[in-house]
């Protein structure tokens, strides 16, 4: 049939079999086009049969899709059948599954990844267990398949967009598009799943693996693929708004706190939503509800309210500070705001630096309640690598009280040994204490009492108790009663002056012993044994892997080069011939390289 059609085939005319379609932008040019394929056939003894034939249709079925001016879409009878596939109870029934869905992956975004977890079960050797992992996916394409999309046809004379995401290491997807009054429009979706060896790229790597799969596979030679664009999520049609009852509308005041904001009031105030009611047409997946502004959400049908800027920081903190807010952290808080169809433009970027501005402002007040306030400022700030300690924000703070923060290396626990072996005992000691039946309840609110009580023990490494050390005496028990003071008469209270002075000479003797331990064990004697130059090997810190079990590993990699001597203990190291650079590197973790013979 393909020879039959010739030049016509892929113009205004395809085949499939005996089933021969045309289309055609006007009446006129569809009347041409109809009497060129009948000459085709006839010059090739070929007839059709009227009963079977349908002429001039606005849509029509064909191959199971439904096409129309509009763009191809999928046939709601044979999509129902899936949509209402029971649950797999074997590898026979999952691979029907997967068969039928697959049909219509060109409709469905991120399709590779999201069966990810149910092709799994095929491979070789895996018993077929379904669980939630397997649960959620099946029901995820089956909402999906709800939702399809109407695929617009292609305009050759307007440029393409090709959006790109390497979504995770499950696999890579692509989103052909283009742009009709400004309105993004799908034409095709395509994934895929990532190799094993493809899954250890960096971020980077996949996000370019991703953009040479979508152009190998959608090629196009000409000018119109101009664009490349990256993080793109799941598109809906412009006309999606049509879909969206009053009831919908109606549901969104009824679950969220409309009533502390005027909508309509505060969104005439904000220039930019202003500038979108104004030109609406420009604009598609906004509408207009009883003069307050509404997008179409991106991953249902929803209707979102449009938060203007000046109540962003205000619906924030509603949904993570206030009492029914619940202080969760930033996803949870983030689709707490979704789910009460909320929506602005910038709501990931606030909503993570209200997180990180709240966190570094936590880390400050205990720091400054509970330390400064009590001790006084510090020479030395030592902290591990922790991401509230690494940011410009707290290196500004330690810069602003006039002191000199270090960070412990990474792999090196001992470098900050006190506060690490004070928290394993700090585990020791509440697990011995959730023992008790008046605390195992409520461990949290007796952690002070078991502050009390480390305090007031002996450590080794001191022979001293911290609170002895911090106050010149020991602690008194309420386990047995004395009188420390039976000795004494009113008249023979030690003076304030006789007492500050025995206080001191107490504190000297300790802080003595403990300087002579500290002393004899050279702490403050060693000297880095590396120099800037030195060719080193580094300790092997990879754990095992599937594949690549720990025992088969090399120990040690290299050569590295010392570019600079950080303290006694650490040092900053660079691979020749490469860009790659270690920094804050414990000299334990290293040896120097020797030249093979």
């Amino acid at each position: 049939m393909d020879k039959v059609l010739g030049s016509f085939r892929y113009v205004f005319a395809c085949a499939y079999q005996d089933d021969v379609i045309i289309y055609s932008r006007t009446v006129e040019e569809h009347k041409k086009h109809i009497d060129l394929v009948l000459t085709a056939l006839q010059n090739a003894n070929l007839s059709i049969k009227l009963t079977k034939s349908k002429f001039l249709l606005d849509s029509v079925e064909y191959l199971g899709f439904i096409v129309s001016s509009q763009g191809v879409s999928a046939n709601p009878e044979k999509v129902k059948p899936i949509i209402q596939y029971q649950t797999p109870t074997n590898l026979t029934e999952l691979e029907r599954f997967l068969g039928m869905t697959g049909v219509y992956q060109r409709f469905i975004s991120q399709y590779q990844v999201k069966t990810e977890p149910l092709r799994r079960l095929k491979k070789k050797d895996v018993e077929f267990v379904w669980g939630q992992e397997q649960i959620n996916p099946f029901e995820q394409l089956k909402k999906d398949l709800c939702l399809l999309p109407t695929l617009k046809q292609p305009d050759f004379s307007k440029p393409f967009e090709l959006h790109t995401d390497a979504a995770s290491s499950a696999g890579i997807t692509v989103i052909l598009c283009q742009r009709v009054d400004n309105t993004v429009y799908p034409l095709a979706f395509a994934s895929r799943a990532l190799t094993i060896h493809e899954q250890r790229y960096s971020v980077r790597e996949q996000e370019c693996l991703a953009i040479i799969f979508g152009i190998k596979r959608f090629p196009y030679n000409g000018s119109s693929m101009q664009k490349m664009m990256y993080r793109l999520g799941v598109f809906h049609v412009a006309d999606a708004l049509s879909r969206h009852s009053v009831a919908n509308v109606q549901a969104i005041h009824e679950t969220i706190t409309s009533h502390q904001f005027d909508w309509s009031k505060v969104q005439q105030e904000d220039s930019d939503i202003m500038d979108i009611i104004n030109n609406l047409v420009q604009h598609k997946s906004f509408t207009m509800i009883e003069n307050v502004l509404y997008k179409a959400s991106n991953h249902s049908k929803d209707l979102c309210i449009v938060v203007p800027t000046s109540q962003v920081s205000s619906v924030i903190k509603q949904f993570h500070s206030s009492k029914l807010g619940g202080h969760f952290g930033f996803k949870k808080t983030k689709s707490k705001i979704s789910q009460q169809r909320l929506w602005w433009s910038s709501m990931s970027q606030d909503v993570k630096e209200f997180f990180q501005s709240t966190t570094q402002y936590e880390v400050v007040k205990v720091f400054f309640n509970k330390y400064i306030l009590r001790h006084g400022l510090p020479m030395e700030i030592l902290t591990d690598g922790g991401p509230p300690f690494q940011s410009y924000f707290f290196a500004s703070l330690v810069t602003t009280l006039d002191s000199h923060g270090l960070s412990s290396p990474a792999y090196h626990a001992q470098s900050n040994g006190i506060v690490e072996r004070f928290m394993a005992t700090l585990r020791r000691m509440i697990l011995t204490y959730t023992e008790q039946e008046c605390i195992k309840e409520s461990w949290d609110q007796h952690l002070r009492l078991i502050q009390f009580v480390y305090n007031n023990t002996t450590h080794e490494s001191t022979s001293f108790t911290p609170f002895y050390l911090v106050h010149g005496r020991f602690a008194r028990y309420p386990l047995v009663k004395t009188n420390t003071m039976q000795d004494y008469d009113d008249d023979k209270l030690v003076p304030e002056r006789k007492f500050a002075n025995e206080l001191q000479q107490r504190l000297n003797t300790a802080f003595d012993v403990v300087n002579n331990h500290f002393v004899s064990k050279e702490y403050n004697n060693q000297e880095n044994p590396y120099q800037v130059g030195d060719q080193v090997l580094l300790f092997n810190t990879t754990l095992t892997s599937v594949k690549k079990p720990r025992k088969l590993q090399f120990d040690w990699s290299g050569p590295f080069q010392v570019i600079a001597v950080n303290s006694k203990s650490t040092v900053s190291l660079k691979q020749p011939g490469t860009n790659k650079r270690i920094h804050n590197v414990h000299v334990s973790r290293l040896k120097k390289y020797q030249e093979p013979n």
